[in-house]
Order: structure tokens, then sequence, then C-alpha cells
């Protein structure tokens, strides 16, 4: 599913407008997580961290989709 298509599935606003206002408080501690660990992944570099941040986030959304 595209990310127009979950928008529109799951009633979101349109794209450049935030989703908190739409998620529930541990989907929002989430997402903070996955910023933080952003900003550490970015500050540490290297292919290593790109791979873990996106096998991170793959299990992350895995996780909100089947709640």
């Amino acid at each position: 599913m595209s990310a127009k298509e979950n928008r529109a599935a799951y009633g979101l606003p349109e794209k450049g407008k935030s989703i908190r206002d739409y998620l529930t408080g541990a989907q929002c501690r989430i997402i903070d997580m996955l910023q933080q660990l952003d900003m550490g992944m970015l500050v540490a570099g290297g292919i290593f961290a790109f791979i873990a941040l996106a096998n991170f986030h793959l299990i992350v959304i895995i996780q909100i989709v089947i709640r």
C-alpha cells in the first residue's frame, strides 16, 4: 500500500500535515523513539548504522500495523 493509499484508508491528513493528532499515545512514543534513534544513527554514521536503522524501522512499522 502506498503512503497516499494508507492516508486515505486511515483518514489521515494530506501529505505535509502532521499525523500526530491521529496517533495513539503509544504510537507517538514509538515515533519519538524512531526520531531519537535516527539522530543517533546519523551521528554514528556508517553502513552498519544504516542497516540497523532500516531493520528497526521495519520492526516498529510491523508492530504499529498489527495493533
